[in-house]
């Protein structure tokens, strides 16, 4: 997704500490088994550049682009994961709906009607908007935010703020591409 004038893009496997970053940030969201079912016949690939963009590949697909990549070079492949930020691989929105079909119930937060209009509008929400919440330790645990019927919304952070007032800082939504133009 990178993208530049003579920036020739190159896919390539992650090294052995990107990979446990991506493998220990998916933990965050899915079962090891729904983890292995993701990645089963599939390649992860990386992108270095201006970020470290994370692709999911099928075999298929990483064959023809070894093929071609002499004379052709694709701006992305395959299913764009996210990027690697610091220590932890911030997803993207393209697998949001793939982490919330199966997610781990301590990385998931449901909200209200109001609250999904509001999330999706970029804005953070407070105990009102908020039907389901982990029940552990929430004190700045990223989570899947998803409506009722249970489709991924984006990516948000639980903050527990004085008392009882807990907030879900937005970190991403579906809204994102409509307000950016793309």
């Amino acid at each position: 997704m990178q993208t530049g004038k003579g920036h020739r893009l190159v896919f390539e496997p992650p090294t052995s500490t990107e990979l446990r970053i991506i493998l220990e940030s998916f933990q965050r969201f899915m079962n090891p088994s729904d983890i292995r079912l993701l990645l089963k016949d599939k390649r992860i690939l990386i992108v270095r550049g201006r970020r470290l963009e994370v692709y999911l590949v099928s075999n298929t697909l990483w064959n023809l682009y070894t093929s071609v990549k002499e004379w052709r070079h694709p701006y992305f492949i395959g299913l764009f994961l996210g990027e690697i930020r610091g220590k932890i691989l911030q997803p993207s929105l393209h697998v949001c709906h793939r982490l919330s079909s199966k997610p781990v119930s301590e990385a998931v937060v449901v909200v209200t009607p109001q609250g999904e209009q509001r999330f999706l509008y970029g804005k953070n929400l407070e105990n009102n908007h908020l039907e389901k919440q982990p029940k552990e330790e929430i004190a700045n645990l990223e989570v899947i935010v998803l409506n009722r019927q249970g489709e991924g919304l984006g990516f948000g952070k639980l903050k527990q703020e004085s008392g009882e007032k807990i907030t879900l800082q937005n970190r991403k939504d579906l809204g994102w591409y409509l307000r950016m133009g793309g």
